[in-house]
């Protein structure tokens, strides 16, 4: 399995849908997969198999057709995926406003103590070095900082 994301990542919500019951399951059979989604969601069984056709021209999944039934598995690990979607994300908001959004998004979501306890000890060994401003790096009209 691919451990790193070079390039833009193109999935779309769908196809999450189908990536993460791949990567819960490890390897999956068609049908398993079909079953799986046909009882989550309110898809036919066509949809599935074209988000799944998808996914595999894309290179995100691949077919083991040594065997029978054919076994697909990720080629890209879960974890990378979604750092990569967060980091897309962030590209579109400029630099200056990244520790609010990401204040938000922690502000609303749950956290395990454990979580907690390693964002206070990462962001105490941020401190030493981070800047009083972080700089703005958007283009010229792309955002409110050419304008304060």
């Amino acid at each position: 399995m691919t451990t790193n994301i070079d390039t833009e990542l193109a999935i779309s919500e769908a196809e999450w849908e189908v990536m993460r019951v791949v990567w819960s399951q490890g390897s999956i059979t068609n049908r398993q997969l079909i079953d799986t989604l046909i009882l989550s969601k309110d898809w036919k069984e066509g949809t599935i198999k074209t988000l799944l056709t998808r996914l595999t021209q894309k290179g995100y999944i691949k077919k083991d057709i040594s065997q029978s039934p054919y076994l697909y598995t990720a080629t890209i690990k879960q974890q990378d995926a979604n750092i990569h979607k967060m980091h897309q994300s962030l590209a579109h908001v400029c630099n200056k406003k990244h520790g609010t959004l990401l204040f938000e998004i922690i502000k609303d979501i749950d956290l395990s103590k454990n979580d907690i306890s390693a964002l206070q000890d990462l962001l105490r060994n941020k401190m030493d070095s981070a800047p009083v401003e972080v700089a703005c790096h958007c283009e010229p009209g792309k955002c409110q900082c050419y304008y304060e």
